[in-house]
């Protein structure tokens, strides 16, 4: 009787203990279904060894719900781990992709790197289209860790030697920029030392062709070449002001001029010969000094007004004195008074003078020539109407040098010339 009262304990304790095991993999089995929803894959490959060894730990369960239970854990089991297959077999394929994409960069800064630049505009845009070639390479995952390494490193290096290309540059740039900055202040020094030269055409001259060398004398560093450009600017500024403030007064001079040597030559014509030589050529000299005191006008009037005022004083002094050769004597006088009032004067009579020479020079050759063939008619007796003409020739130049050397004289009394 007691024998079978333990039998029945035994049996109820082993369907209890079947019951149990039951519940524990019907719980596993609960798991492992979560587990294909779970998102972390280290988890799910933490968690699925767990519950496998859980499983494996779990005693008997009842009979007609073993192969059951079992097929449905081992389910799951397998969904969890092809979920995890798939995550690497994924994963490889976008490290192949991402190491495809990589290689693409790397073609992209190759073509970067055979190009030849030579322009401050060109290495910043080329620069920026660097920046964003890395800013890409940086938004694509990894390959497999030993391609991923070696690709790094490849990548690295051509970046490496654009940016060496480009510090190379701007080494060389800077350079460049030194020396430029250096002509720079050197036509700065030079255009300021001519701003106050009163010398209006020759010093305007030079500071355009200092305006050219500044244009060819290149580029220098930004946080200097406005600074520079202003005191260069500014000393051209000043010059061309003074310049056309000069200009302007003497417009408004020569005005004042020209009306007064119009009213003078107004006064002339209206003047009345007396007839007494003595008064009235003192008249015309008083006249001609007037017009010597008046300054300049313009050199486009300045000849007519010359011409108009001469022919003038010339008619005068014709109508006052019948002596040809005192007439043109004092024409010749009053002509070098006109000649003294022109902007270039001295130059002008220096040219007279020099005229002058010239002309005396080759009427003595002319003398020379026919005295030379009067030597011929030496013996020849008796009136020739040759020699006679040749004699009259020469003693005509002789007069005419005569006459030319008091005009020279003039010259020399009124101007530095050489002797």
């Amino acid at each position: 009787m007691y024998f079978f009262y333990n039998i029945n304990i035994y049996k109820e304790l082993k369907e209890y203990d079947l019951k149990i095991n039951l519940k524990r993999k019907e719980d596993l089995i609960a798991k492992a279904k979560a587990l294909e929803e779970e998102k972390s894959i280290k988890k799910c490959e933490t968690a699925v060894k767990q519950l496998q060894n859980e499983w494996n730990e779990i005693g008997s369960s009842p009979q007609e719900s073993y192969k059951e239970t079992g097929n449905a854990f081992f389910a799951a089991i397998r969904n969890v781990y092809a979920k995890i297959q798939k995550h690497y077999d994924d994963l490889r394929a976008e490290m192949e992709q991402n190491l495809l994409k990589k290689k693409e960069l790397i073609t992209e800064v190759k073509k970067l790197l055979e190009q030849e630049i030579t322009l401050h505009s060109a290495w910043t845009k080329k620069t920026e289209e660097l920046k964003a070639i890395q800013d890409k390479w940086r938004s694509i995952g990894f390959a497999q860790k030993k391609e991923n390494d070696l690709i790094w490193d490849e990548f690295k290096s051509l970046c490496d030697i654009f940016f060496e290309r480009k510090k190379q540059f701007y080494a060389v740039r800077h350079e460049e920029f030194a020396v430029n900055r250096d002509k720079k202040e050197k036509l700065i020094e030079k255009a300021l030392s001519l701003q106050n030269d009163t010398n209006w055409d020759v010093t305007a001259k030079a500071f355009i062709n200092l305006q050219k060398d500044w244009k060819n004398a290149g580029n220098t560093f930004q946080k200097d070449e406005h600074k520079l450009w202003l005191k260069f600017r500014t000393a051209c500024d000043f010059f061309f002001e003074k310049k056309k403030e000069h200009f302007e007064k003497q417009d408004t001079e020569q005005s004042e001029n020209l009306k007064a040597k119009l009213d003078l030559i107004e006064e002339v014509k209206a003047f009345q010969l007396s007839g007494n030589v003595n008064d009235d050529m003192q008249m015309l000299k008083k006249f001609s000094e007037k017009w010597n005191a008046v300054g300049p006008v313009s050199e486009k009037k300045n000849y007519q007004l010359n011409s108009t005022y001469g022919e003038i004083v010339n008619k005068k002094i014709s109508d006052l004195i019948a002596n040809g050769e005192q007439q043109a004597t004092l024409s010749y006088e009053q002509k070098i008074e006109v000649l003294k009032t022109a902007p270039n004067g001295s130059s002008l009579i220096e040219k007279e003078n020099s005229f002058l020479r010239k002309k005396i020079e080759k009427l003595q050759q002319e003398v020379n020539q026919y005295e030379n063939n009067l030597g011929f008619f030496a013996n020849s007796k008796g009136s020739n109407p040759l020699i006679e003409e040749v004699k009259k020739k020469v003693k005509d130049a002789e007069t005419e040098i005569a006459a030319i050397k008091k005009q020279l004289q003039l010259t020399k009394t009124n101007v530095a010339v050489p002797q």
